[in-house]
């Protein structure tokens, strides 16, 4: 006959890493509030492309002020600049209508795009 142990444990599923991300409140941005660290000869470029995202979407970001250091990222030493940018809802009530919503989520998909495309890379964790 087999010889089975159980463990108070043995059914617990594990999620995945991915899983354990949480997911945006309902009627709140993908992301909401954002942390950045570029290179600091990207800064600029950075905010540039950050501000015209809002611009075509039609959107308002806050952007922190920045934090120089001096970290090894894996690549060596680099002077980095870290900052925060942060969306606000649009209503009174402090909820985000769905247009605005949805104007807000493809800003930061924009955003994401264009710094792909133009290869800065966030050092910052996601």
């Amino acid at each position: 006959m087999n010889n089975i142990q159980s463990s108070p444990y043995s059914n617990t599923l594990q999620a995945a890493p991915e899983a354990l991300r949480l997911r945006p409140e309902p009627n709140t941005p993908d992301k909401e509030s954002n942390r950045i660290t570029v290179r600091e000869e990207d800064y600029s470029r950075v905010i540039y492309l950050l501000s015209e995202a809002a611009k075509r979407n039609g959107t308002q970001v806050t952007i922190g002020r920045p934090e120089s250091s001096d970290l090894d990222y894996g690549d060596g030493p680099m002077n980095s600049e870290t900052f925060s940018f942060n969306f606000h809802p649009d209503k009174a009530d402090g909820s985000y209508s769905p247009k605005y919503l949805e104007s807000v989520n493809k800003t930061n998909q924009l955003f994401e795009n264009w710094m792909r495309i133009e290869g800065i890379r966030n050092y910052a964790p996601e």
